[in-house]
């Protein structure tokens, strides 16, 4: 059924605000511990931004690192009841460290200064429309068309940062269209442009591919539907085609209704999935390969064989986001993983690369969606 949009919008301002609403009511009433490990030792987060060009260097800095590293991740200004502060909910921190010439120049800390932190340190608004239920962006950084971009996944715009760490800006890039985006895009090496697979944690059934220009322009949009509300946090590209996450950690209401501010949980009972998509294609383009139960946050790399077959390699996890409602916590059995989807056959081969526990992995990425040989 589709709704007037004035309606629809109606509708997810309704159930984003009854969901918060019931999830703030609830809060006292859970039986959960004190601690929380995402507020403590390296997760503990620092209580004020940071600028300082007095910097201890241990061992030697290569002198052809010219530029600045740069990191985010969840920062919160305030908890008001740890037990049900969430990892994935915390406002955005930027970090940087400006190297160059085997020196340590300066470095920087600053809030991605969405509406809900900029109230909080009593700061102008920024510019530029916003959307989505949450507006915290924590996830990624990245330089893509000239600029640097904030990113979070389940609905928010990218925030534009200058190379201070200002926070300029809400927009789509270079686009006025409403649509979600991604924490993890993938940059294509030769061309420059930008594939992205997006949800809307108001829109339970469809996700959005994006193909986005290296200037910043959509070229290519498919939306296809899907069931139960998928947390999409990664994808993966090879030459030609995108790979779509379809698995088993689903938008639960039951888990909104206990408290939770990331209302997404565990979901053995449903059909796990990878879509694969040719670039410029159609949701009827779309090829579907059943998988065992599972969850990947985080993809290594993709790219086809001559034979046509696809490979990707995956942080895997058995199972993710089981009961806690303060991060992965209990996640089990997460190992790296060789996916490769027979194209004539529609069969799945999955082969354990790798037992030892892991997550965040990286490639030299001038080899994203190439065959590879280093992680």
């Amino acid at each position: 059924m589709h709704w007037p949009k004035p309606l629809s919008r109606m509708l997810k301002n309704t159930l984003s605000k009854s969901i918060q609403y019931s999830a703030e009511i609830l809060h006292s009433r859970i039986l959960y511990s004190n601690d929380n490990p995402y507020l403590d030792s390296i997760f503990a987060p620092q209580r004020q931004e940071h600028f300082s060009t007095q910097l201890m260097v241990e061992g030697q800095i290569p002198a052809e690192l010219d530029g600045a590293l740069m990191r985010i991740g969840p920062n919160p200004i305030l908890v008001k009841n740890p037990r049900n502060y969430h990892w994935f909910t915390g406002d955005g921190m930027i970090h940087a460290l400006r190297l160059k010439g085997g020196k340590a120049h300066w470095y920087k800390s600053s809030y991605v200064g969405v509406a809900s932190v900029q109230k909080k340190l009593h700061r102008p608004l920024i510019p530029g429309k916003t959307r989505g239920v949450a507006d915290a962006v924590n996830t990624n950084v990245i330089n893509f068309a000239g600029k640097i971009w904030a990113l979070v996944e389940a609905g928010a715009y990218p925030v534009e940062v200058n190379s201070k760490l200002e926070s300029e800006r809400h927009h789509l890039f270079k686009n006025e269209e409403d649509l979600p985006f991604t924490a993890h895009p993938h940059v294509d090496p030769e061309t420059g442009d930008i594939h992205a697979v997006c949800y809307d944690a108001l829109s339970q059934n469809k996700v959005f591919y994006l193909h986005i220009d290296s200037h910043g322009k959509l070229k290519h949009q498919v939306e296809f539907p899907v069931k139960h509300g998928p947390m999409i946090h990664d994808c993966a590209i090879t030459k030609s085609q995108v790979l779509i996450l379809d698995l088993n950690v689903n938008f639960s209401v039951r888990s909104a209704l206990k408290g939770s501010m990331l209302p997404y949980q565990w979901n053995p009972k449903r059909q796990a999935r990878i879509g694969v998509l040719p670039f410029g294609g159609k949701v009827t383009d779309m090829r579907w390969y059943e998988i065992d139960p599972c969850f990947i946050f985080h993809t290594v790399n993709a790219y086809d064989l001559n034979t046509g077959d696809i490979v990707m390699d995956a942080v895997v996890h058995s199972k993710a986001l089981i009961r806690s409602i303060q991060g992965p916590i209990e996640d089990q059995d997460i190992r790296l993983e060789r996916f490769i989807f027979e194209q004539g056959t529609g069969k799945v081969t999955r082969t354990v690369l790798s037992n030892i526990k892991q997550e965040f992995p990286r490639i030299n990425e001038a080899f994203i969606g190439r065959q590879y040989r280093y992680l």
